[in-house]
């Protein structure tokens, strides 16, 4: 029990707080909890995969790694938040780029045809304009359909381990999950600041959105596993993968 039924304050060696204002995602609170000398009974303890007995008997779970499973999962919602984040922005930064005339009136297009007589083009008939967002508009669809297979993906494992404890889909899961985590909210982070940067001044006005999609997205980065870390655990299962492959191939010649 952290709080007192009578008026919800700490229990005698629980200190629990929140941990201040953050840069973005404010709409969610974090906060810390600590414990001092607290006594935690068995039937509050979180035994999914890890169980301990009555008697103090430890019983691990049938795969070391069955508790990567939350963990996956919140990176499959990562993945999807991505694919979310970045079509919020592209779409801002494309319905700019349609509606903003920017200099040469009449002139040549960049497909080749030309504008209206005395009509200055819309930013996005440059092809500056289109090299950068045309890329993000792609990625943003490629994400989407990522991130649905990510989550099926989880889910099959889901069933396969609870319903059959069947795990042997788990290393592949974690693997795939952890790059597509680390490529995805890299790759949207940058996407966010280059769609803004493609609104020019008006990009960087609170009303243009950027700022606060930037600000409550950018943790995404940072949460559920260093970046960096992820990408060295999913090159791991591949050389692994590769050494069984390359294994395999010479007890064939053998």
């Amino acid at each position: 029990q952290i709080r007192r039924n009578e008026d919800h304050q700490t229990m005698p060696g629980v200190t629990a707080g929140d941990i201040g204002p953050k840069m973005g995602y404010n709409a969610v609170d974090n906060g810390f909890l600590r414990f001092d000398h607290v006594r935690v009974p068995r039937r509050a303890m979180l035994m999914k995969h890890s169980k301990v007995d009555p008697d103090g008997t430890y019983h691990p779970p049938p795969v070391a790694k069955a508790a990567y499973g939350t963990m996956v999962f919140v990176r499959s919602d990562i993945v999807m938040n991505a694919a979310l984040y970045m079509k919020k922005a592209v779409t801002i930064a494309m319905r700019y780029n349609l509606v903003r005339r920017q200099s040469n009136p009449g002139g040549e297009k960049s497909n080749g045809s030309h504008g209206q007589k005395g009509l200055e083009l819309q930013v996005i008939d440059y092809q500056h304009s289109q090299r950068s967002l045309f890329p993000v508009l792609a990625r943003a669809f490629a994400f989407h359909c990522t991130s649905d297979y990510m989550r099926r993906m989880y889910f099959r494992y889901e069933k396969t381990s609870r319903v059959d404890g069947d795990y042997s889909a788990l290393p592949e899961l974690h693997a795939t999950s952890s790059g597509l985590k680390a490529y995805c909210s890299w790759a949207t982070k940058d996407a966010i600041e280059l769609c803004r940067l493609c609104c020019g001044g008006q990009g960087f006005m609170a009303l243009a959105g950027f700022g606060s999609t930037f600000g409550n997205y950018a943790p995404n980065a940072t949460y559920e596993g260093d970046n960096n870390v992820l990408c060295l655990q999913t090159a791991r299962y591949l050389l692994k993968v590769a050494r069984a492959v390359a294994a395999a191939g010479r007890g064939k010649g053998g």
